[in-house]
Parts: structure tokens; sequence; C-alpha cells
């Protein structure tokens, strides 16, 4: 089982807010840990408040804010989804165009 992505996550990340976010046995489709945000482990309590520790460092918080902002203008502005949906679209069509002849 694999959630789909959380709209909360990405308004926050448009938004320029450093997040934290937990993993559950798969790699997150949105953040890379240390880059544009922090994944820590939903088992250790110590993971987030090393995580929250970490942010008071305004550097490294800055950092997180912008690629984070940068993250979601780059994989999901409308036009980056507008293409992709088109793509989707168009393949679906074409598959389903050569089921039929």
């Amino acid at each position: 089982y694999k959630e789909g992505i959380s709209i909360a996550l990405l308004e926050a990340m448009s938004l320029k807010k450093a997040c934290i976010t937990t993993h559950y046995h798969t790699e997150h489709d949105v953040i890379q840990n240390g880059i544009n945000g922090m994944i820590v482990s939903s088992y250790e309590p110590s993971d987030l408040m090393n995580a929250l520790l970490k942010l008071t460092n305004p550097i490294l918080r800055k950092t997180l804010e912008a690629k984070a902002q940068s993250t979601i203008h780059e994989k999901f502005s409308i036009e980056t989804m507008t293409e992709a949906y088109y793509k989707l679209y168009t393949n679906a069509m074409t598959q389903e165009a050569l089921t039929v002849f």
C-alpha cells in the first residue's frame, strides 16, 4: 500500500516552509532528506526532536525552505502538471486505439 502525496505538504512547501515528514518503508516522493526538507522515522520520537532542533539553525532552515519552494515550482507547476497529464492521456488514447484495431 502506498499513500498518495499529501496536499498539505505540497502547500507548505509552496509557501516556503521547512517541512519534516515521516516515511514508512518507501522513499518519499517529494522530500529529499536534508535537501528540501527532513524525513524522520515514525517510530523514533528522538528523530523528530533532533530534526526540530536542527531547524533552529536559520541558515539550514532558510536553505530547506528555498529548496522546498523550488521543488514545488519545478515538479508541480501548472505547466509541468498539464504536460504530464497530456502525456498520460495521449498515451492512454494511443494504447486504447491499438486495442481497438
